[in-house]
């Protein structure tokens, strides 16, 4: 009972940050929302992993959560160094 609370509560902050990153004002903001949802699907990956209780999702959430910290920060230094320009 206690998971499936938490779990349809982050699945309505997903949401919340996809509409943020939909009308966001700026870039900036839309990068931010794009890392939160990213960090939103891991937590939920996680509980799943827990939920289920097979450990190989739990990689499959490190693997998520270092391609989203790559993506992110490449994403940020390019629109920096075209903001540069």
């Amino acid at each position: 009972m206690f998971l499936n609370v938490i779990i349809t509560l982050l699945i309505a902050a997903t949401v919340l940050t996809g509409i943020r990153v939909v009308i966001g004002p700026s870039v900036w903001d839309r990068l931010l929302g794009l890392y939160l949802v990213s960090t939103k699907i891991i937590i939920l990956i996680v509980i799943f992993s827990f939920i289920s209780g097979q450990a190989f999702y739990l990689d499959i959430g490190l693997a998520f959560a270092l391609l989203g910290f790559v993506g992110t920060t490449s994403l940020a230094k390019f629109l920096q160094k075209d903001k540069e320009r």
